[in-house]
């Protein structure tokens, strides 16, 4: 079995974004361009973290916005 246990400087960098503004909803377009990784890296992590529950999806028209799982509004959007 193969395990990922290096992080790369582009998780660190969308880790940086979220963490910077907890309560912001981002974009996968927004992610990309703050965080200077391509559409498809910021794809890859957000899908990534929301599965891990990382993330608040928002599936909204015309694209998904996520934020940290732990930031006020999203604890307030589980009650």
């Amino acid at each position: 079995m193969v395990t990922n246990d290096v992080i790369s400087d582009h998780e660190v960098r969308i880790y940086r974004l979220f963490s910077s503004q907890p309560d912001f909803w981002f974009t996968n377009a927004d992610i990309a361009g703050e965080a200077g990784v391509a559409a498809r890296t910021a794809r890859q992590y957000t899908r990534r973290w929301t599965d891990a529950k990382l993330l608040h999806e928002a599936q909204v028209f015309p694209g998904s916005r996520y934020r940290w799982m732990g930031s006020k509004a999203a604890a307030m959007s589980k009650s």
